[in-house]
């Protein structure tokens, strides 16, 4: 009898010590777990603010375009009126250079497009990375 108690006791210290690894075991995947959380929510963080400041700059520059247009149209019209007033050989050459400069306004446009597709891309970038990490996550949250 008292070698069973003994043995039952000894199963008993077995089943405590397999508990106690498992509460460890545990306590690690929680841990690894809150810690990838908090990588996600970084990797949240940082995209917002990555998307935050390409709508941010890509107003502002939207915002400059329309000053230089503006500027451009009243140049125009003060050249016009200037015009009237002045030989043909200097309203040929008042012309060429509001051309040259409709013709820069143009290309500062393209570059602007491209940016914002640029910014696009990049926050596409930064949504896709989030995403790939809050997968990874989840699965080893889930392992």
């Amino acid at each position: 009898e008292a070698i069973a108690e003994r043995e039952a006791l000894a199963e008993k210290a077995r089943y405590l010590n397999e508990l106690d690894v498992l509460k460890v075991q545990v306590t690690v995947r929680d841990t690894e777990a809150n810690k990838l959380e908090e990588k996600l929510l970084l990797s949240e963080a940082a995209r917002e603010k990555s998307e935050h400041k390409a709508r941010n700059m890509a107003e502002t520059h939207a915002q400059q375009m329309e000053k230089l247009e503006a500027k451009h149209a009243a140049e125009l019209e003060s050249a016009a009126e200037v015009a009237s007033e002045a030989n043909e050989a200097v309203l040929k050459e008042s012309i060429a250079e509001h051309e040259a400069l409709a013709e820069i306004l143009k290309r500062m446009r393209n570059d602007h497009e491209a940016n914002e597709k640029d910014w696009g891309l990049k926050a596409a970038r930064a949504e896709a990375s989030h995403r790939a990490a809050l997968a990874e996550a989840r699965a080893e949250a889930k392992a």
